[in-house]
């Protein structure tokens, strides 16, 4: 359950040092046997000469016994000082007990040997004592033999031994790699690969329209993270979209009203002229109808200025700085949000009326009805909106501040609230580009935003922009 842990990257680390030491292993197991095989070739050879030198001292020994020859003797004597010396400088990696008890019972005959060979030289080769001694020659030679080939059978039956051990260890050591190479195969197939090409295919699936979420499997790596990760994405590609949908709704019925406002702009002046002609021409009219007259024609004004200000709103227009009253701006918006003021919601503008700002006129007009906005759907019918005057960030600027008495911004979606299509109201409601917008056009002025918060207190947006020129001198004549 441990490994199911492990990240992509420590899965990988771990097959690939498992790989190093089954290698290592590998490696270290077969060059062991080798040198184990090395030495046993070496105790092989020595059984050989040893096996060999006792040869020799059987046939000195048959021409001794045959011809009675003393250079002979010497020949035998010659060839058991030899075998005595090679026992006493035997291989010291002959760690093997039977090996070692079987060249101990090689000298031990040896020596016997050697003292039946002094015996029989001491008789003269005569009489029937000599017979015995050289039945006995005989026999512990012909013992010697045996012993020193036994010795060499079983060095080389070793060997075979380690040859076919390892033999065994290098298949297992290669079958063992192959299915470590064919897991690691299969784990970056199907724990890699394989999901990379489900994103790939789910990717090509998005931009056909189809935002169908991924199966997210439950590895606890970093394609779990990644998949759960891209899922969100495609969820908020989808709300994006509907987002989308949404904004171009509102921009068609934008382009809907803009044609209604034109419309209804011709009846509105006929009403304000039939009012104006009926004053004008009829003197004896009652002081009531004179009055209900004059109303109808102030509210008649009112209502085309009203069609006037959205006409010009709807308008694609070029951005275009002008010295303007910031009064001037906020009461343009006021008048297109009137509407949409509720009651409940009091109103209060505090903003003198000889700051002068160079600005475009229609932008701004746009920035203060979008935060109007957001501050009325906030309220929900109840509270108050102050626009005023504060303290400004430098001599050459000024602060307008837009406050509410809404429930306020979390904090952790206070520093996203500028982020296009990023909205806290459902899709019908809002599209998520309202303050964003509002963010560009204060930027496109010079000019920074930011907001305040308090959750349960309200939100306070706080734009800062240049004063124009001409301000900035009177400002300083007056000081």
């Amino acid at each position: 359950m441990s490994f199911l842990r492990l990240n992509i990257r420590q899965k990988i680390i771990l097959g690939l040092i498992i790989m190093c030491l089954a290698n290592g292993g590998i490696a270290l197991i077969s060059y062991n046997a080798l040198v184990t095989m090395r030495e046993k070739i070496g105790v092989v050879e020595f059984a050989d000469d040893l096996s060999n030198t006792i040869l020799e001292i059987r046939r000195s020994e048959k021409n001794y016994l045959l011809f009675n020859s003393e250079e002979n003797l010497a020949d035998n004597r010659s060839y058991i000082d030899a075998a005595l010396k090679m026992l006493e400088q035997a291989p010291t990696s002959i760690t093997d007990n039977s090996v070692i008890g079987m060249l101990n019972q090689i000298n031990i005959s040896l020596r016997s040997y050697r003292e039946r060979i002094e015996e029989l030289a001491a008789l003269g080769y005569n009489g029937n004592d000599a017979d015995e001694v050289v039945t006995q020659i005989r026999t512990i030679g012909k013992s010697l033999i045996e012993e020193s080939k036994l010795l060499a059978t079983l060095e080389r039956q070793q060997i075979i031994s380690i040859t076919d051990q390892l033999r065994k260890n290098i298949f297992s050591s290669a079958v063992f790699l192959i299915l470590l190479a064919v897991g690691l195969f299969l784990f970056v197939t199907f724990k890699i690969l394989l999901p990379l090409n489900m994103i790939e295919q789910t990717t090509a699936h998005i931009a056909e329209g189809n935002f169908e979420p991924l199966p997210v499997w439950n590895t606890r790596d970093e394609i779990q993270s990644l998949m759960e990760a891209f899922n969100r994405m495609v969820k908020e590609l989808e709300s994006r979209q509907d987002q989308l949908v949404q904004a171009q709704k509102l921009s068609s019925i934008g382009t809907l009203a803009s044609g209604i406002a034109h419309q209804l702009n011709n009846p509105l002046n006929n009403i304000s002229t039939s009012c104006q002609i009926v004053l004008e021409e009829n003197e004896q009219i009652l002081p009531f109808s004179k009055k209900m007259l004059t109303n109808i024609e102030q509210e008649t004004i009112r209502a085309r200025d009203i069609v006037r200000g959205l006409l010009e709103f709807s308008r694609n227009q070029e951005f275009f700085l002008q010295p303007v009253q910031l009064r001037e701006v906020i009461d343009r918006a006021l008048k297109l949000v009137s509407s949409q003021i509720p009651a409940g919601i009091e109103l209060d503008v505090d903003v003198p009326l000889d700051i002068t700002l160079d600005l475009d006129i229609h932008r701004m007009s746009e920035t203060l009805i979008n935060l109007l906005i957001n501050a009325i759907q906030a309220m929900d019918g109840q509270g108050s909106i102050r626009i005023y005057i504060g303290p400004p960030s430098s001599p050459t600027c000024v602060c307008l501040i837009v406050e509410d008495t809404g429930p306020g911004i979390p904090e952790e979606n206070l520093s996203r609230i500028f982020d296009p299509f990023y909205t806290t109201k459902g899709v019908s409601v809002g599209t998520g580009l309202g303050l964003y917008i509002v963010y560009g056009i204060v930027k496109k002025h010079h000019g920074d935003i930011r907001a305040e918060s308090t959750p349960g207190e309200g939100t306070r947006f706080i734009i800062s922009l240049p004063l124009s020129a001409t301000h900035v001198c009177k400002k300083q004549q007056r000081s």
